[in-house]
C-alpha cells in the first residue's frame, strides 16, 4: 500500500495601493478584501515523495538554479535574507516557472516566500521546470520544498 504524503499550505494577499499625498497604503477597493485561500497538495505518494533542501546557496552571478526535477506538482521557495557564510543579505531570488529561458515574473525579498500547486504539464504546455537565480548584487541562500 502506498503512503500518502500530505502538504497543506495556505496563502494571504492583501492588494494595496500607495497614496503619495497621504504617505499611506490603502486596501485595494476594487478587490475590496483580502485574498486567502488553503488547499492540500494533491498527488504526492511514497514513489513521489517530497524533497526539502534547508540551506541551497544561489551565487551573486545571477546564475539559475534548477529546483530538482523537470516537473513539479508543488513548490515552495522561501528566501531566507541569509548568504552561505550566515551574513545577511538583502538579494532579492527571482523565480521562473518555466526553465532558464522563462520569465523570472516572481520576485522575493528577503524573508519572503512563495508556494504554489502547479498543474501536470501535458501537450503544449510548460514542464514546470521551476529556477531560481538572484538578482544579481549578492549571494543569498534558499529553502525549498518540492514535491513531484
Amino acid at each position: 500500500m502506498a503512503t500518502n504524503y500530505k502538504i497543506t499550505f495556505k496563502n494571504h494577499c492583501t492588494p494595496q495601493w500607495y497614496v503619495d499625498a497621504n504617505s499611506r497604503w490603502y486596501l485595494d477597493e476594487d478587490v475590496g478584501a483580502r485574498l486567502t485561500g488553503g488547499v492540500n497538495a494533491a498527488g504526492i505518494t511514497l514513489t513521489t515523495q517530497p524533497v526539502y533542501s534547508a540551506s541551497t546557496t544561489l551565487d551573486a552571478s545571477a546564475t539559475p538554479v534548477s529546483i530538482g526535477a523537470t516537473t513539479q506538482d508543488f513548490v515552495f521557495i522561501k528566501n531566507l535574507g541569509l548568504t552561505s557564510a550566515g551574513v545577511v543579505s538583502t538579494a532579492s531570488v527571482l523565480v521562473s516557472l518555466d526553465g532558464t529561458s522563462g520569465k523570472y515574473r516572481i520576485k522575493l525579498a528577503a524573508g519572503e516566500s512563495f508556494a504554489a500547486e502547479i498543474g501536470t504539464a501535458s501537450a503544449g504546455a510548460e514542464v514546470n521546470s521551476v529556477y531560481m537565480k538572484t538578482d544579481g548584487t549578492a549571494e543569498q541562500t534558499v529553502q525549498t520544498l518540492r514535491g513531484t
